[in-house]
């Protein structure tokens, strides 16, 4: 091998264990049996591509594992599908118009230009066999695109704090448009949260509310606040709306009811004649017992101007 060559190689990590050097193979550490048969295999894909041996992935229409592998740098995009052919033009669609959503994978496409894409096995048309097969590559394979550890579960990000701070004083004091707000309310309404969402969200409320009891006693006066004042606004509506207010032609009565002071609410009672302060618009007794009588009294009268009697 000449020397522009050996200059052109770049070092690429084969695992854990393995780099593979202008120089030659290099061993890291103490690497187990398993990592070297692992690396063989490896090593006789690569021949194989090398050599032409290999099934291209556009012309391939069967279930397995393929791979988008950059041949200076040896890094590889790994996946699986039920139809190599279609997955690989999906990628390939994606890739040339700058919207794929592995971003490595894209700028390294965007910057070495087009990847060979190669079967690497082929396997029965299920789940598990392709999910299986394809994590045994992803384990094999040294340096790649994939940003998932697992085959199947996509990859979750997570934040530095410092990136929590500099996101949350972004958002800070942001003030959102009404069609915003419907836009986001639209797209929430319906959507039901997992229960382990809830369970931790609850969890977080409650140690919250116990590390300052003071603010969980004002919540409960205002809620407390906003459910009598329900009632009473109900109360007033329903007995302003009833028909002995319309029959008596008070037609302001809800407002005049709104009015009324406690001095003015003294009245006498229509069956014992004794002074009593009302609860509600409309009524007529002092107590429950007067109300009786004084239904019973009213039933007999229309009973007997019905000629019932």
């Amino acid at each position: 091998m000449s020397c522009v060559a050996q200059q052109e190689l770049q070092t690429v990590s084969m695992g854990q264990h393995f780099e593979i050097t202008p120089c030659g193979l290099v061993v890291k550490g103490r690497p187990s049996f398993e990592a070297f048969d692992a690396l063989g295999e490896t090593l006789r894909t690569l021949q194989r591509i090398a050599s032409g041996d290999c099934i291209p992935a556009w012309t391939c229409k069967q279930s397995g594992v393929y791979a988008f592998m950059d041949p200076k740098t040896l890094t590889a995009y790994i996946g699986s599908s039920r139809n190599i052919a279609k997955r690989y033009a999906v990628h390939r669609c994606l890739l040339q118009r700058g919207r794929h959503t592995n971003q490595h994978f894209q700028r390294a496409w965007t910057k070495h230009g087009e990847h060979g894409a190669f079967v690497l096995e082929l396997t029965a048309n299920d789940r598990v066999s392709l999910l299986k097969a394809e994590q045994k590559w992803i384990d094999l394979w040294g340096c790649l695109y994939n940003v998932a550890e697992i085959a199947g579960c996509p990859a979750r990000k997570h934040l530095t704090e410092q990136q929590k701070q500099n996101i949350g004083n972004g958002n800070r004091g942001k003030v959102r448009t009404p069609e915003v707000k419907a836009a986001i309310s639209a797209s929430l309404r319906g959507k039901k949260q997992a229960p382990e969402i809830i369970a931790k969200r609850a969890a977080s409320v409650k140690a919250h509310y116990r590390e300052h009891p003071e603010k969980r006693m004002a919540q409960n006066e205002r809620l407390r606040s906003e459910v009598v004042a329900e009632k009473r606004n109900a109360g007033i509506r329903k007995w302003a709306q009833s028909e002995a207010g319309r029959a008596n032609g008070r037609k302001s009565s809800l407002a005049r009811w709104k009015r009324h002071g406690k001095a003015d609410r003294r009245r006498s009672c229509k069956v014992c004649s004794a002074t009593f302060e009302y609860r509600q618009y409309g009524q007529e007794t002092c107590s429950s017992k007067c109300a009786h009588q004084l239904a019973w009294a009213r039933r007999r009268e229309n009973a007997t101007r019905r000629g019932s009697v």
